[in-house]
């Protein structure tokens, strides 16, 4: 059984008819405490997945009265010092999370990195933590490729994400100015939408470069974006861990990312998948930018191959001797 707290989004008709799927109907999570307590006296599961903080956290206060005491695995989607320092309030976060988390019987973290920082920042307890990162697109690159291109002619960057601040596109915007200076064949492309679509579009007005970029809104599927462009940008802040990265590789495309907390250093391999910069450095990001296009010149495949450990056949193996062996009798 699939559960939404709320249901509302843009991937919902995704599920598959399969699927038994329920729906609070809540807006907010700290309301759903009873009817999340009634859905599971009714379903009585063996087993809780859950992958958001907050939900998280409601899950493992209530552990102890739930019916027939539920085996428990929890996702932890962000670094953990991420978690203690912007969620509210955060008195709360800082004084439970850490302890709660130990009531959990697994916890999967996304990268080595953030395993290393549950350990130090919330001391899991006695909960086992497991490494399982997300999986990589089962896209068929070359059928999206033989549809029309999405993109203006010319050498197309792309930048897919959430429009918001920690993503970081507002560093990129001054990052492609300069490597326009460069080399004025480039364009850029943000997919995705968000609080600061107005703000980057008023900063590229500003930096005189809003007739090479472009603003192409959410996108549910970028995949015919990622197929056609020639390498992809991601100038986060903080990632929990950056799909992007996995999609654009995917699709043999190299890709420029910042150092943001560790975690693109266990995906990007400089010199052969694309090129790690610093965080909040236009002029390194140009650079790299500019770098990256010659690791085209190898062919799709030489990229593709150095995710072969996030395929998602291995990725999907990993949760299910997880959670199928914790449901075991």
């Amino acid at each position: 059984m699939l559960t939404a707290i709320d249901a509302a989004g843009e991937f919902r008709d995704r599920i598959d008819d399969r699927v038994e799927f329920e729906e609070l109907g809540i807006r907010r999570t700290r309301y759903a405490a009873l009817a999340l307590l009634r859905l599971i006296r009714r379903a009585r599961p063996r087993v809780l997945f859950s992958t958001l903080t907050r939900v998280n956290m409601l899950l493992l206060g209530l552990r102890c009265v739930l019916p027939e005491r539920p085996r428990i695995v929890i996702r932890q989607p962000t670094m953990p010092a991420r978690d203690l320092t912007n969620l509210r309030p955060r008195w709360i976060y800082r004084l439970l999370y850490p302890r709660l988390l130990g009531a959990a019987d697994v916890i999967v973290s996304q990268s080595a990195v953030m395993t290393t920082s549950l350990r130090r920042h919330v001391r899991p307890g006695l909960a086992r933590v497991v490494t399982i990162g997300n999986p990589a697109p089962d896209a068929d690159w070359a059928a999206l490729r033989s549809l029309p291109s999405p993109f203006e002619a010319g050498t197309n960057f792309l930048c897919v994400g959430r429009l918001s601040a920690e993503k970081g596109q507002d560093v990129l915007l001054d990052a492609f100015a300069l490597a326009l200076q460069r080399l004025s064949a480039i364009r850029l492309t943000f997919v995705g939408q968000g609080p600061l679509a107005d703000p980057l579009k008023a900063q590229a007005e500003r930096l005189g470069i809003a007739d090479r970029v472009s603003f192409a809104g959410f996108c549910p599927d970028p995949g015919v974006y990622l197929a056609h462009a020639d390498a992809l940008v991601l100038p986060s802040r903080w990632e929990g861990f950056p799909n992007a990265l996995l999609e654009a590789i995917s699709a043999g495309i190299p890709v420029v990312a910042t150092e943001c907390d560790g975690v693109s250093a266990e995906i990007v391999q400089p010199g052969i998948n694309g090129y790690l910069v610093p965080t909040e450095d236009p002029a390194a990001m140009a650079e790299a930018m500019l770098r990256v296009l010659g690791l085209r010149s190898q062919g799709a495949e030489p990229i593709r191959q150095t995710i072969d450990r996030f395929r998602s056949e291995r990725i999907m193996a990993a949760y299910r001797e997880v959670l199928l062996g914790l449901a075991a009798p």
